[in-house]
């Protein structure tokens, strides 16, 4: 017979707590943050019959109803949202520090793949598989700057091995509207236009 689950709450974490530095539920306040919602508490709950755990969040009403107006915003042509997402402006951000030569990284002037990850997730570890994510955001950020007439700065995440971009840059040059014809040239031209 199924569980009628009858919660109590084992822990509460408030935001206050979490910028205090608790160590609790901080990869899912961090995650939160990095999409501009700010969790003001976190509960982890239990059935007091099999178990079972769950966690819930509290925000406001002014945080769900911008949730709610994002999820309702139109669609643009590809599938994606016209300009760019919270994440992705980060991102831009964070590449154009890097282009100045403002933020220390591996590479000088680059960022690797890992290095945005963590920039945007620093309690979640970076493996393989979140390279895809990093790609989806620069390559939105580098179409939304070459529409704009700005290099693009995709040219400027790189592997760790090679200090250059991966295959991933070559096959969005071939369908972008970027007017360098190399990585190398679109380098160049974000650390002269972001200097």
């Amino acid at each position: 017979m199924a569980c009628k689950h009858i919660w109590k709450t084992v822990n509460t974490i408030s935001r206050k707590a979490h910028l205090a530095g608790s160590k609790k539920f901080k990869s899912g306040f961090d995650e939160a943050d990095a999409y501009d919602i700010k969790i003001l508490s976190a509960r982890q709950k239990q059935c007091v019959e099999c178990s079972k755990k769950r966690t819930t969040v509290e925000i406001s009403k002014t945080q769900l109803d911008s949730i709610y107006n994002h999820l309702s915003r139109p669609i643009g042509k590809e599938g994606r949202e016209e300009g760019l997402s919270n994440i992705e402006n980060k991102v831009r951000k964070f590449l154009i520090k890097v282009s100045k030569g403002k933020v220390q990284t591996r590479h000088e002037r680059k960022a690797m793949y890992k290095e945005v990850w963590l920039h945007i997730y620093p309690s979640r570890p970076f493996g393989r598989g979140n390279t895809n994510e990093v790609v989806d955001w620069i390559v939105n950020i580098s179409d939304f700057d070459t529409s704009n007439d700005l290099p693009p700065l995709n040219s400027l995440v790189v592997r760790g091995d090679t200090g250059m971009p991966g295959d991933s840059w070559v096959e969005w040059k071939k369908h972008s509207n970027s007017l360098y014809k190399n990585v190398e040239a679109a380098q160049i031209a974000c650390w002269d236009f972001w200097a």
